[in-house]
This record gives C-alpha cells, sequence and structure tokens, in this order.
C-alpha cells in the first residue's frame, strides 16, 4: 500500500504534463496556421481588385521570365469578393504596359497598353463572370500568356 501512495506524484507530473502538451496543440491548432492552409481573399471595391490582379499578375509574369518559360503554372489561387464585376479593363488600367502589354480587352478597347518588346502585345487574359468566385491566375507556356480565371 505504501508504494502505490508513492507513486501518486509521478503519476500526477504525467497527467499534468499531457494537459500541458493538449493545450500547446491546441493553440498550434488556432492560432499558426500550422495544421491547414489559410486561404487568399481579395476583397474590396472594382478598382482595389483590379490593382491587386494585376500586381499578382505581373509578380507571375516576372516569375515566368516575361513569357520565355515553355512550362505552364498556376502562380496564385484566390478568393475573390470585389463590390462588382471586375473586367479584363480594369485590370489593365494597373498594369505596367512595357512588361506585361494587353492591348487586346474584349470586349472594351485596350489598346493603349501596348509594348515596344513584344510582337504579341495581348498577353493578359480575364475571363471573370461573377462577382463572389474563386479564381487562379495562371501562366500558360504555350500562349506565353497570363490567364485570370475562374476555378
Amino acid at each position: 500500500m505504501k508504494g502505490v501512495i508513492e507513486s501518486i506524484p509521478a503519476y500526477l507530473y504525467i497527467v499534468v504534463a499531457f494537459a500541458v502538451g493538449i493545450l500547446m496543440v491546441a493553440l498550434l491548432y488556432k492560432y499558426s496556421g500550422l495544421f491547414f492552409e489559410k486561404k487568399n481573399i481579395v476583397e474590396g471595391n472594382r478598382n482595389q481588385v483590379a490593382e491587386i490582379l494585376a500586381q499578382l499578375s505581373m509578380r507571375c509574369w516576372d516569375e515566368h521570365g516575361r513569357g520565355t518559360d515553355p512550362n505552364s503554372d498556376v502562380c496564385e489561387t484566390l478568393d475573390l469578393n470585389p463590390s462588382e464585376i471586375v473586367t479584363e479593363r480594369d485590370v489593365t488600367g494597373f498594369l505596367e504596359c512595357e512588361i506585361l502589354p494587353n492591348s487586346d480587352c474584349s470586349p472594351n478597347d485596350c489598346s493603349f497598353c501596348v509594348s515596344p518588346f513584344y510582337d504579341d502585345t495581348n498577353k493578359l487574359d480575364v475571363i471573370i463572370n461573377t462577382i463572389m468566385t474563386q479564381i487562379k491566375i495562371s501562366y500558360y507556356g504555350h500562349l506565353r500568356k497570363i490567364i485570370i480565371s475562374e476555378v
């Protein structure tokens, strides 16, 4: 009986250590993003969202050698929640046209966005038909262009 009573504090230490371990895992799960991927959500008015999409498109274009990479890639996937539909013309308005030209916006006119460095100055397509949607920004190596489309 004496041995059982003397071993109770040792078991108590094990139970407390186990409880502290569970508490630490719970805190990591809730606050660190270690166990799940945080979603990229783009919200705002049409111009704010268009500017972010233009910046992400420029980054994707640079990552792929400004159209010299033959390999296709999805650069970014995000949830889009603008206050109104973002058009290709809206995104083109925020591009650095000498680096990523886009002279052909459908149905709008984007003839202002050209570059002397490219023969084909239509390097971006935006295909978004709804307001709240999940989109991807992709580089297509065989087309040598960036396409923003719904997933």
